[in-house]
């Protein structure tokens, strides 16, 4: 993936996601640096799983998250 890459990446984790959890986040991110591939990855606590907003309560960090999603479209699709 990170070699292969051709365009900023924005990688969102929910902390507590049992596929997905800090140590990939981690090596993710050691990879693109590697290949010095543009990314981002936002970490999203107490979250599992696809974190859903429309869920009565969110997860801590979730609209954190999503603003950060939005705001790294908009600075590349300006």
């Amino acid at each position: 993936l990170a070699l292969n890459l051709g365009s900023p990446l924005l990688a969102v984790f929910g902390a507590e996601d049992p596929d997905a959890g800090e140590a990939e986040a981690r090596a993710l991110h050691e990879a693109l640096e590697r290949f010095a591939r543009e990314h981002e990855i936002e970490r999203v606590p107490s979250a599992g799983l696809a974190a859903d907003l429309r869920q009565e309560r969110p997860p801590a960090g979730a609209e954190r998250a999503l603003e950060r999603v939005l705001d790294f479209l908009r600075e590349r699709l300006e």
